[in-house]
C-alpha cells in the first residue's frame, strides 16, 4: 500500500520526531517511532515479494566510430599543400573542398587536355575538307571514313582527359583539390599547410565519419562469456549523461581473446542524430541472457535501499508498527528492482519512500 508524501507534512514528521525525543529520553529512539496516522502521510510502504529476477551482466566499454561510416581520404598526387578549409572536428558537407594542392602531375593532365583539344580541332579540319573533296570527286568514300574515325577518336580522347579531370578535382595552375565524398566529421587531420606531400606517400590525410550512429564496443571478461547470446537485450549509460540510458541490443560479438586482458569485445550500436555521443567516452553496458531462465528472489523496490558507510540498509516496519533498521546484502539490481541475498524475507513490509528520513531519525542516537 502507497502513500503520498506532500511537502507540507514533511515539517509535521519534523516536529513529531522531536516530539518524541522530549518526551521519553531514556528509551531506544527506535522504541519511539511507530508507524502512526501522521506519519502514514509522509512515508510509502512496499512489501518484500518473491519475484523473477534475472541477474544482469555488467560491462565496461566506450563510444566509438560506426567503421562503415568511416571514409579515409588519401593525396591523388604528390605535391605542395596550398590551402586548407576544414580543420579537426568540422562538419562537412558531401563535395566540400577540404584542402587546395598544387602538383607538376597536374599539370602533365592539363598539358594532355590542351593537346586533345587541339587534336579534336585538327581532326574537324580534316573531316571538313575530306567532305570537300569528295562533293568535287578528288576523295573517296573510304577517305572520308578514315577522317570520321580519327574525329571519334579525337573526341573520346578529349572526353577521357576531361573526365579524369574532373575525378580528381583539378583546375587551373597546376591545382587539385580534395573533396570529401561523404557528408561527415572530420575526425583525423594528417594535413598541414605548406606540407610537401610526395607521390608515394601511403597515409590519409583526412577522415571523415558520420555521427548520426555510433557503437558501443565493451569488453567481456573470460569468465562470462558463456553468458554472452547474440540479440540479448542491453542498457547503455554514459558518464557524461548519467541520468539517461541508451536501450538497445548486443547485434555482434568478436569471437577473438585479447591474450593480455583476457577479454571478448561485444558490439552495441546507438542512435545520436543530435551528436551528444562522442567516440572515446566511457560506457557502462548492463546486459541479461534472455536465455537463462529468472530465478526467484526476495525483491523490493531499489529506492527502499539506503547506503550508508559502504553498507545497505533498509527500513522495516515490524508488526507492532514500530520501525527497525535491518542490515541487507543486495544480489542484484535489476530494472526497478533489487533482488535480497540475506537480511530479509518475504512479506516483511519496507519503507519505500522517505526512508532515509526514518533510517536518519532512527539512527540519530
Amino acid at each position: 500500500m502507497k502513500y503520498i508524501v506532500s511537502n507540507s507534512l514533511l515539517l509535521v514528521f519534523t516536529i513529531l520526531l522531536f516530539s518524541c525525543k522530549q518526551n521519553v529520553k531514556s528509551e531506544k529512539i527506535e522504541q519511539q517511532l511507530i508507524l502512526t496516522d501522521s506519519l502514514q502521510n509522509l512515508i510509502s510502504v512496499d512489501t518484500a515479494i518473491m519475484r523473477y529476477i534475472t541477474t544482469p551482466l555488467n560491462l565496461s566499454g566506450q563510444v566509438a566510430f560506426v567503421e562503415d561510416k568511416m571514409v579515409e581520404i588519401f593525396p591523388l598526387f604528390g605535391g605542395n599543400v596550398v590551402e586548407i578549409y576544414a580543420e579537426l572536428g568540422s562538419y562537412v558537407k558531401k563535395g566540400s573542398p577540404l584542402a587546395t594542392i598544387r602538383s607538376s602531375e597536374v599539370a602533365d593532365f592539363q598539358q594532355q587536355e590542351i593537346e586533345a583539344q587541339a587534336n579534336l580541332e585538327i581532326a574537324e579540319k580534316d573531316l571538313d575538307v575530306a567532305n570537300d573533296m569528295a562533293k568535287s570527286g578528288l576523295s573517296s568514300r573510304k577517305e572520308i571514313l578514315f577522317a570520321q574515325k580519327k574525329l571519334d577518336n579525337a573526341r573520346a580522347q578529349l572526353k577521357k582527359i576531361k573526365e579524369i579531370i574532373s575525378i580528381y578535382n583539378i583546375s587551373g595552375n597546376s591545382l587539385y583539390s580534395l573533396k570529401s565524398p561523404v557528408s561527415g566529421f572530420v575526425v583525423k587531420k594528417n594535413i598541414t599547410r605548406e606540407m610537401q606531400l610526395r607521390s608515394d606517400n601511403n597515409h590519409n590525410v583526412f577522415t571523415i565519419s558520420g555521427l548520426d550512429e555510433v557503437w558501443i564496443i565493451a569488453n567481456v571478461y573470460e569468465s562470462d562469456i558463456s553468458k554472452i547470446k547474440l540479440n540479448n537485450p542491453a542498457q547503455v549509460k554514459i558518464s557524461a549523461f548519467p541520468k539517461k540510458i541508451w536501450n538497445t541490443k548486443i547485434e555482434k560479438i568478436y569471437n577473438i581473446l585479447d591474450p593480455e586482458s583476457k577479454t571478448m569485445m561485444v558490439r552495441m550500436k546507438l542512435s545520436n542524430h543530435d551528436y551528444k555521443l562522442k567516440p572515446g567516452m566511457f560506457a557502462q553496458v548492463q546486459t541479461t541472457n534472455s536465455q537463462l531462465k529468472a530465478e526467484r528472489e526476495v525483491s523490493i523496490n531499489k529506492n527502499a535501499l539506503i547506503f550508508n558507510n559502504n553498507n545497505q540498509y533498509v527500513v522495516i516496519i515490524k508488526p507492532d508498527n514500530t520501525f527497525e533498521v535491518k542490515e541487507i546484502k543486495v544480489k542484484t539490481i535489476t530494472g526497478d528492482y533489487a533482488a535480497i541475498m540475506s537480511g530479509l524475507n518475504e512479506n516483511d513490509r519496507v519503507v519505500n519512500e522517505n526512508a532515509l528520513l526514518i533510517f536518519n531519525a532512527i539512527t540519530a542516537n
